[in-house]
């Protein structure tokens, strides 16, 4: 049987079904805060996750996950959130904060459950050339729909960067 401290802490990381952000924070032992890189409402496209019609309109955001100490990286995330799918207060919430999301969700007592997405979507919607070379360098990447009542409401991508892997590495040795 392969113990907690030999598995690749890529696996850890992917395979992680608590709130990313309470994984980041146990990992780098600092609080982790999400910072918005960008906020918009756009329509949700003929080819969308969610079997919405393609004028529907999506809440985009994506954000930063850094240590509120340290300031250091530890995640890119990009989400699409049908907001009729989500009680009023969470989508205010998501439009007027930086309150991560599965945070929102875990606040406001709701239950759900990830789906995971065979496929990963490889490419973000930033156009910042600083964060793109940070994103390049990630070291695992997933993606996955948050379902409410058997019905898809949020689509999330997520990289995790090379400061997530290390401190996954520091962790497994204490």
């Amino acid at each position: 049987m392969t113990s907690p401290s030999d598995r690749d802490p890529r696996e850890v990381l992917l395979e992680s079904t608590g709130m990313v952000t309470e994984l980041l924070e146990a990992l780098s032992g600092e609080p982790v805060d999400a910072e918005r890189t960008r906020h918009e409402i756009v329509a949700a496209g003929a080819d969308n996750l969610f079997n919405l019609d393609e004028s529907h309109e999506l809440l985009r955001r994506a954000a930063l996950l850094r240590g509120r100490v340290t300031r250091t990286p530890y995640l890119y995330a990009e989400s699409s959130v049908v907001c009729d799918r989500l009680p009023e207060t969470i989508c205010a919430q998501l439009q007027n904060t930086n309150t991560p999301l599965g945070r929102a969700l875990v606040e406001h007592g709701l239950s759900f459950r990830r789906t995971l997405l065979s496929q990963a979507r490889c490419r973000p919607m930033s156009s910042d050339e600083q964060l793109l070379t940070l994103i390049r360098k990630a070291d695992a990447n997933r993606s996955y729909l948050i379902v409410m009542e058997d019905v898809p409401a949020v689509a999330i991508n997520e990289w995790f960067l090379p400061a997530a892997l290390l401190a996954s590495h520091s962790f497994r040795r204490i």
